[in-house]
């Protein structure tokens, strides 16, 4: 049976201010029955831990459709049988939806379910060998939801309820994978792949304008690159205090590619660029994102490590065929917004690591847990590895004790009227940090003391002080760096 798994992409946010090294992971007690992981999604407010599953057997549906987990993965319920169930959400509102093939109907719908997947409602009702390949929905009106099928965009307004099909984006192409970026003002700009079936060639293409026209193509990646999974991710901020999201694809090649995407109506820049390849080439199959940047319980964190970038990889390098045999599959990991990315293997199996989902829970005010699913095209369901993720990074020859001076970005920037510093002091000595307006004039000296090495973090309240651009500086005896903040009334 061909792999019937479609990569969705799961989009999740922890806030935390701790430190910690990598750990294992660890197989959960059992697996959700079906011929292996298609997605995954996590309830944040409970925990409920979400997969959906095909079956073995043609025609069969005695195990595929979606299966519920209330204990991390250890037992597993099928709240709804189903030959295939492809792709899994759950949105703000708590509400789980899922695209669900109910054989022998030959049609790929979508249903939701407001009690955890108890009982479900039939919200799309698709048309007989149309499948639905992504779910998205607009992070500023959660109401407003995309459906990615074949040939055809497809959106409602009103959380479901109807439905209208927009123009593809090319007559005839899939629309593979559909996300939205969260707006600044308005509504978010939407990111769709768009692939030939006949030749599998395939680009990103994005549209802030009116629904169904405007589609404009990214270029960047290579002809022989199949795009299969595209994520938007808090990435940073400019010199101008401008918000840049981080727009990652990934690759039936092992490659990932990845734009800075403007939130203000900024166009996008023209392509792509290529920041990760594997030399193996196994699929990149899903991505997740932690966000360590603002504390639940505690002030603000940055540096290495603060924002952590996972993307599941299967190595079958032939998508109608068995496993490679091969290592190359697993979890790749970046904590440096997407440019350098690391293999986090450990206590995965050896051979057959076709990892086809991945998603992330907050667990606590300072920890979090990543889940990842196989795709193993058998009877006895595809395995799922947890692992738990604690703080920020670091340099495990000297836990806790920075190897250098870093001066981070503030936090929020823009800000009004008070905005967190945080930086780090590598050696014992005297540290300056300060604030500067436009003339070079000192306007505030927050600290000015002898410190020990160390992570620090001072706030700055403007009060007082006019809106506009300003400046802070971190100086040591050996050590200067300067950062622009703004502050915006």
């Amino acid at each position: 049976m061909k792999h019937l798994y479609q990569p969705c992409l799961m989009f999740s946010f922890l806030l935390v201010f701790t430190l910690s090294t990598q750990a294992q992971w660890v197989k959960t007690a059992s697996s959700p029955k079906g011929s292996g992981i298609t997605d995954l999604a996590v309830k944040q407010s409970n925990g409920y831990l979400f997969a959906t599953t095909g079956s073995f057997d043609w025609p069969n549906a005695d195990t595929g459709g979606v299966h519920r987990s209330t204990d991390g993965g250890n037992t597993w319920t099928r709240v709804f049988p189903a030959y295939v169930a492809r792709v899994i959400d759950v949105t703000p509102d708590g509400n789980i939806w899922a695209s669900v093939w109910d054989f022998p109907n030959e049609d790929e719908s979508m249903y939701s379910s407001s009690d955890d997947g108890d009982t479900w409602v039939l919200r799309y009702d698709g048309a007989p060998n149309n499948n639905i390949f992504s779910f998205a929905y607009d992070p500023a009106n959660p109401q407003r939801m995309w459906l990615g099928i074949r040939s055809a965009i497809v959106l409602s307004n009103d959380g479901g309820q109807t439905w209208s099909h927009l123009t593809a984006v090319n007559i005839g192409w899939w629309i593979v994978q559909v996300v939205v970026q969260p707006p600044a003002v308005g509504s978010g700009r939407v990111f769709v792949i768009a692939r030939n079936p006949a030749t599998f060639e395939d680009h990103v293409y994005w549209n802030d304008a009116p629904p169904g026209i405007g589609w404009t193509a990214m270029t960047g990646d290579e002809p022989t690159d199949t795009l299969v999974s595209m994520i938007i991710v808090k990435d940073s901020t400019d010199s101008f205090g401008r918000e840049v999201d981080g727009l990652y694809v990934g690759t039936l090649n092992g490659r990932i590619y990845k734009a800075g995407v403007y939130r203000p109506a900024i166009p996008p820049p023209a392509s792509i660029s290529l920041v990760y390849e594997d030399p193996d080439g196994p699929s990149i199959t899903a991505f997740a994102e932690i966000d360590f940047t603002e504390a639940a319980d505690g002030p603000a964190v940055s540096g290495p490590g603060t924002r952590k970038h996972y993307s599941s990889k299967d190595d079958d390098d032939d998508d109608d065929g068995p496993a490679s045999g091969g290592s190359s599959g697993g979890v790749v990991k970046s904590i440096d917004l997407g440019q350098t990315w690391e293999t986090v293997n450990d206590g995965l199996p050896a051979t057959d690591v076709r990892m086809s989902a991945i998603a992330a829970h907050i667990t606590s005010g300072v920890t979090a847990t990543v889940y990842a699913g196989m795709f193993l095209n058998q009877n006895d369901g595809g395995p799922v590895y947890v692992q738990e993720v604690i703080g920020t990074d670091v340099n495990p020859e000297s836990p806790g004790i920075p190897s250098s001076f870093v001066l981070n970005q503030n936090y929020p920037n823009p800000f009004n009227p008070s905005t967190e510093i945080s930086f780090q002091v590598s050696d014992f000595g005297l540290v300056e940090v300060s604030i500067f307006d436009l003339l070079g004039r000192k306007v505030a000296t927050l600290v000015n003391e002898k410190k020990h090495p160390g992570s620090y973090q001072v706030t700055w309240d403007a009060t007082g002080q006019p809106s506009g651009v300003y400046f802070y500086r971190l100086s040591t005896t050996d050590f200067v760096q300067t950062k622009k903040l703004v502050l915006l009334r």
